[in-house]
């Protein structure tokens, strides 16, 4: 499964955005939110906060047009499994335009803020 991690130091980041994507029609049960979309494509993040240890193992670089990285010193991080990059990425765009201090760490250690994400360079 392909996929990313999502930070945000809100501290009502779940709640947030299980209502957000809930509005989308995204099934929101047993600590995950799962928007499906009209190709049949899932994206799923899960609620369970991964150890920041994990997310940050590899050394980050800020993405293309990011000036510096943010401080992740006090972020939560949510794994995300989804196949497609344009629909990851206009899911945590969705994210991040309602609640601007979000993250995403993409499979090569690139972070990006959430509502810059390429679908074309972001690897999940």
């Amino acid at each position: 499964m392909k996929g990313a991690y999502v930070v945000s130091a809100d501290p009502a980041f779940w709640p947030g955005a299980s209502r957000l994507l809930s509005d989308q029609g995204a099934a929101v049960a047993d600590g995950m939110i799962q928007l499906r979309d009209a190709e049949g494509r899932l994206f799923t993040m899960f609620q369970a906060p991964v150890q920041r240890a994990e997310a940050l193992a590899v050394p980050l670089v800020a993405a293309s047009g990011l000036d510096q990285l943010p401080n992740l010193a006090d972020v939560e991080v949510f794994a995300v499994e989804c196949r497609s990059e344009a629909m990851f990425a206009n899911v945590v765009h969705l994210i991040g335009a309602a609640m601007p201090d979000t993250w995403v760490i993409d499979g090569d250690g690139i972070v990006w803020h959430s509502t810059k994400v390429d679908p074309m360079t972001v690897r999940l």
